[in-house]
């Protein structure tokens, strides 16, 4: 693996298939909201997009001791996730070109955030995987699905820092 945020890639391929069994709820979800500052989210059905982002990056971190920097973000709140990126102690590089691993988060279009899987430069798609949506995309959906959106509809992509030893692409 040249690119270690790709070990967040291969954690949220773990999850997908996963559909709710009623309302922002199924098997497992509280491990997700675990992963945030506000872990009884599932209690009250919030969505979890944010959730299953932390949870993933959390995942790669433990999976990868040592190679990502930074302060993890912990928000449930998309617009969290942006104040977060943008502080010195998150070490994120902000872009508009996504790679494998980026967390991409679609403010101002929707409230809602995703893992990018991969990026099609000529088409100019972004692959994402995405929890708390639906075959249509929606933001607040059934499951955990992998998504294609149009690069002009994300709105900034967050890389998370990895550290210079373990390779910094």
């Amino acid at each position: 693996m040249k690119n270690p945020r790709e070990q967040i890639v291969i954690e949220a391929r773990k999850y997908l298939g996963i559909r709710e069994e009623s309302k922002n709820r199924f098997t497992g979800i509280s491990k997700l909201w675990d992963a945030t500052s506000y872990p009884d989210g599932w209690r009250y059905r919030e969505p979890y997009c944010a959730a299953f982002v932390c949870y993933m990056v959390y995942r790669a971190r433990m999976a990868m001791p040592g190679v990502f920097g930074g302060q993890r973000c912990k928000s449930a709140k998309c617009s969290e996730w942006m104040k977060w990126a943008r502080g010195k102690a998150s070490g994120c590089m902000i872009t508009r070109l996504p790679k494998a691993g980026d967390i991409v988060n679609y403010l101002p279009n929707r409230s809602h955030l995703g893992i990018v899987e991969r990026y099609d430069a000529m088409k100019r798609v972004v692959h994402t995987i995405e929890g708390n949506t639906d075959d249509g995309g929606s933001g607040e959906g059934d499951g955990i699905y992998r998504m294609q959106r149009k690069l002009s509809f994300c709105g900034e992509f967050y890389r998370v820092p990895v550290l210079p030893a373990a390779g910094n692409p």
